[in-house]
């Protein structure tokens, strides 16, 4: 054969072989692009289940083995809404509990088998699960609310948004949980109602932080009758003729009777109160008379029915009321302000739960009995095996 012809043929082998390489390294860009936002499935529904796409306001019935891509929303109804979610490592799964919103802020890349990002819980209860740990294939997993973020480091945990996503209540069922708050103002407790000094905190098998936003304002005084009394604060007594203003609303102010006692009519009232009038021989102390009542109830294990001692109980946002549940697991909690409250009930080896009250003044609410379950309880853990998810594309 000629000189030419295997000239040509080597051209052409290298023609080739460069127009296979070119093809490959497309192929793999589009999968790169196209296919690597696909980070999850849905595995279960149970209810009212619906899906937005990802900047949508549309809203469809969600479905078993439908793919899901990053920015997607996923909201459950009450009573009896649910969905269960599984990444597509098959080592990550969550459960979106009733009445809750989520957002998937995930990526998964088909090419490089690696993911990265995400949920971002807006409202409810998520439970999530990792199995035997963090995954490999996911460089960071981490759980959003409005106030604190979770990075999933162990194995289960539990995920609420409570009072109007001013607070995050997450719970590590197994391994460790490592929280950060977002806002400024925003302060971290333990279970057990003790404040957390720093910003950040890991928790571990069957402990709860709860991340608050404290706005630092000042008590309000959106009742109608605001009474107090301004006393020296050397002797004790009273003191009279003593101008007392609303900070920021001049127009709102009172004087002290003789024996130091005021009273500011405004529905409007609202901030905080100073002493604008003493002179300087006269120290006032301002106690503010808080119109409070009072709430009661009883804390019962989820099975057995009997009571569970020793559950802290407070009003979010004032542990300094917390309280505990004696041995037939009654509490009462005195002198709550009146207003709307969220309690927090937790401790024991029990899955902390909320209670909403709204207090009066001088009434005494019952709010029945609630019923916890145990750290350990199957309740707690999600309903099929992760791995077994794989017949899902």
């Amino acid at each position: 054969m000629s000189k030419e012809f295997f000239t040509n043929r080597r051209q052409l082998t290298k023609y080739t072989l460069f127009s296979v390489i070119i093809i490959a390294l497309l192929w793999a860009v589009w999968t790169a692009i196209v296919v690597r936002d696909r980070p999850a499935t849905i595995a279960d529904v149970s209810g009212s289940v619906f899906f937005s796409p990802a900047n949508s306001s549309q809203w469809e019935t969600a479905r078993i083995g439908q793919v899901l891509y990053r920015g997607d929303q996923l909201l459950t109804n009450s009573p009896d809404g649910g969905v269960l979610v599984i990444f597509n490592d098959g080592n990550i799964a969550f459960r979106l509990e009733d009445d809750s919103l989520v957002t998937l802020n995930a990526r998964w890349n088909h090419v490089l088998q690696r993911g990265s990002g995400g949920l971002f819980l807006s409202q409810g209860t998520l439970r999530a699960e990792t199995q035997g740990g963090v995954s490999e294939n996911y460089t960071r997993m981490r759980i959003d609310t409005p106030t604190a973020w979770a990075d999933i480091q162990g194995t289960r945990l539990i995920v609420q948004v409570l009072n109007e996503q001013l607070a995050t209540l997450v719970s590590s069922l197994s391994g460790e949980v490592h929280i950060k708050a977002k806002p400024d103002q925003a302060v971290l407790y333990m279970d057990d109602a003790n404040p957390v000094k720093s910003k950040d905190f890991t928790i571990s098998d069957n402990e709860t932080m709860i991340v608050y936003v404290d706005s630092g304002s000042q008590p309000s005084l959106s009742l109608s009758n605001h009474q107090g009394r301004v006393k020296d604060r050397i002797t004790g007594k009273g003191v009279g003729n003593v101008l007392v203003n609303v900070v920021g609303d001049p127009a709102l102010f009172a004087e002290t009777n003789k024996d130091g006692y005021f009273e500011i009519s405004s529905s409007a009232a609202n901030g905080e109160l100073i002493i604008a009038g003493a002179t300087s021989q006269v120290s006032g102390d301002l106690e503010l008379i808080t119109q409070v009542g009072q709430v009661r109830g009883q804390v019962l294990d989820f099975f057995n029915y009997k009571g569970v001692k020793d559950i802290k109980v407070f009003p979010l946002g004032n542990p300094a009321l917390t309280t505990s549940t004696g041995s037939d697991g009654n509490f009462v909690i005195q002198e709550l302000p009146v207003g709307a409250h969220t309690l927090i009930l937790s401790g024991g080896g029990y899955l902390p739960t909320i209670a909403e009250v709204t207090i009066s003044q001088g009434v005494h609410h019952a709010l029945g009995q609630i019923r916890l379950v145990p750290l350990d309880s199957e309740l707690n853990f999600l309903p099929i095996i992760i791995n077994d998810f794989r017949q899902y594309p």
